[in-house]
């Protein structure tokens, strides 16, 4: 797929009509996007003296005891991750934010300090915590806190493609006593209500709601509250089947440019110690040297018509569904480029595959 074919089609419909732009609409491609290392990461803290050059990203609320609360001066999320991949090498941008159909996506993180805290596969609700004699209130219901992935609004006059790795915490503003702040940062974690309204989740206790995630860290290595170890690597399984992660996705591949947060809560004594885990950035000298990875992004993307139209005429039906069923099983090297049909990227021609082509049917 390129973007010469699909201003070839648009040229067809102006000059010939629709009827033909349909019969020559340009055949889906699947694409598997691996890139090993973030084109920028930078620990996102109104007090980080080393923007888009620090080693390492704490991840922290603005609470060392939550029988206290949170400190009003500060985002509830107060030390975030920012995290960016330059994906037009990979995946072709321009072509328009419905050409992208997203199957799967995950990001990885590496974690750096040894056992420093639980870990948690789960979201936990706003009221875990909350100031102990609060009356909403309520026990954190699982042992252990999660690491959270979302996506990300601008201030600033700022956009995906312009704020750079070493770019302003936020414009113009003051972090010192007594300058509040608090929602000023010129990029921020965002979830989506209503008809995909980016929202602002930095202060969702005291906001009292719970976000959605994009993804919660998972492993396969340890138990809900085991502790976790150095070079512990947590996988973000971005929801795919959110209608509205699914457009977030799509306009950043048209963009260019995917960029995501690490955003959580976790308590922090004067913002330095505390039982946080802290995130390699791709400056450490052990990522460097190979040693353990920083940031990663996996996706497989489908461009073009939607997902499964395996005969590029704009539609999914019958015909699509007999390539499909004539492509059944494991697909040829190399993968996928000689397997069109394996619409989710695993290599493998299935019901996976089958579901995602009825789901798309037109």
């Amino acid at each position: 797929m390129n973007r010469k074919c699909l201003s070839d089609k648009a040229l067809l419909f102006v000059v010939i009509g629709p009827a033909l732009a349909v019969a020559t609409a340009c055949p889906a491609e699947v694409i598997s996007v691996d890139l090993p290392e973030p084109t920028l990461d930078r620990w996102f803290y109104p007090f980080n003296g080393s923007a888009g050059f620090r080693a390492d990203a704490p991840i922290f609320g603005a609470v060392g005891d939550l029988d206290l609360g949170f400190d009003p001066a500060f985002d509830n999320r107060d030390g975030q991750m920012l995290i960016g991949f330059a994906t037009s090498g990979v995946v072709p941008a321009g072509l328009g934010p419905e050409s992208y159909t997203i199957t799967q996506a995950s990001v990885t993180v590496t974690i750096k300090n040894d056992l420093a805290f639980g870990y948690d596969p789960t979201a936990d609700p706003y009221t875990s915590w909350l100031p102990s004699f609060h009356p909403d209130f309520a026990p954190d219901p699982d042992p252990g806190r999660p690491l959270e992935l979302f996506g990300i609004g601008f201030r600033c006059d700022f956009t995906a493609l312009t704020f750079p790795e070493n770019g302003p915490f936020c414009d113009n503003c003051c972090c010192f006593p007594p300058c509040p702040c608090r929602e000023v940062r010129c990029v921020y974690p965002v979830d989506f209500i209503g008809a995909c309204e980016p929202r602002d989740i930095s202060n969702n206790v005291d906001d009292a709601f719970d976000p959605t995630p994009f993804g919660v860290a998972t492993t396969d290595t340890l138990l809900a509250g085991d502790p976790v170890p150095t070079g512990t690597v947590l996988t973000f399984e971005i929801d795919v089947d959110n209608a509205c992660v699914q457009q977030y996705l799509g306009e950043a591949l048209d963009e260019g440019m995917l960029d995501v947060l690490v955003a959580s809560i976790f308590s922090a004594v004067k913002q330095q110690a505390g039982a946080f885990p802290k995130i390699y950035c791709k400056e450490d000298p052990l990522v460097g040297f190979n040693i353990v990875d920083a940031a990663q992004l996996l996706m497989t993307v489908t461009t073009g018509g939607p997902a499964g139209d395996l005969d590029g005429d704009g539609l999914v039906g019958i015909t699509d569904f007999l390539i499909l069923l004539g492509a059944w099983g494991p697909c040829g090297a190399p993968c996928p480029p000689s397997c069109p049909a394996d619409l989710d990227g695993d290599c493998v021609v299935g019901i996976t595959d089958f579901l995602i082509l009825l789901a798309n049917w037109s």
